[in-house]
């Protein structure tokens, strides 16, 4: 269960997006960390294969990516990017049913079974009481769950690609999706964050990204130091510092005055 990347470049020499030279994903949790405009989102993109790079090959489990066809990609990588299309009249269980239109076809009905899972992760997600309310009626914080819920429906997808899964989320949300994505370690668990609170709380293995290059490959844990961390340094533009206390996770950036 792997997705490889193998001499992949996104963007013309004179601006290049991303350059990964080589990078294997396994099951597990995965963080991708780095300042805005740094890669993520375009590393994110190349191994869900809904963009093609300008160079090199990602490989699902030994097969090029991009010889699937869009809903075999879609079997075996359930992806969220960053603006989910919203469909104001859509409820919430059609929403995330949609997430199963890969295995089951467009148009299917839901099925006593594919209903239970639906509700299941609603329930996981704490978004139960939203199923037949529509999507233009909730706030943008709900309506951000049902979608990573969307994302997580289907039990056979072999990898889980979300960006920024967490925006909009309230503490008490971000814990639920937390859970949520720590209980799919068995999968492939990709996604970006810029809370590196959250980051400590999903563990794992963190990617940091800078300039387009992957500049850290290491536990979310080497985060974490006494003093300025020299893994934070090689990531971000403005020193970061975070501290770990037991249970409790602070970020320490330089104040602006």
């Amino acid at each position: 269960m792997t997705i490889t990347f193998t001499d992949v470049v996104v963007g013309p020499p004179h601006e290049t997006r991303l350059r990964v030279a080589a990078l294997t994903l396994r099951a597990g949790i995965t963080v991708v960390v780095g300042d805005n405009g740094a890669g993520k989102s375009t590393l994110l993109d190349v191994a869900a294969g809904v963009l093609r790079p300008e160079r090199g090959r990602v490989d699902l489990n030994d097969t090029p990516l991009l010889s699937l066809s869009p809903r075999d990609r879609a079997r075996g990588i359930a992806s969220l990017g960053q603006q989910p299309l919203l469909v104001a009249g859509l409820i919430g269980e059609a929403r995330i049913a949609q997430g199963l239109v890969p295995r089951r076809g467009p148009g299917a009905a839901l099925d006593d079974v594919s209903r239970a899972g639906v509700h299941a992760v609603a329930v996981e997600l704490g978004v139960q009481s939203l199923l037949a309310r529509p999507l233009g009626s909730m706030s943008g914080g709900q309506r951000q769950r049902l979608h990573v819920a969307r994302a997580l429906v289907d039990d056979q997808a072999t990898a889980i690609i979300l960006d920024e899964p967490f925006a909009g989320l309230d503490d008490s949300a971000v814990a639920l999706v937390v859970a949520a994505l720590r209980a799919r370690r068995d999968k492939i668990v990709v996604l970006s964050v810029h809370d590196l609170g959250v980051a400590m709380a999903l563990r794992g293995r963190m990617l940091g990204v800078r300039a387009g290059e992957i500049v850290v490959d290491a536990d979310v844990a080497a985060l974490a130091g006494s003093g300025e961390s020299e893994n934070a340094d090689r990531i971000f533009v403005d020193p970061v510092r975070v501290v770990v206390d037991g249970d409790f996770v602070g970020v320490l950036r330089r104040r602006v005055v």
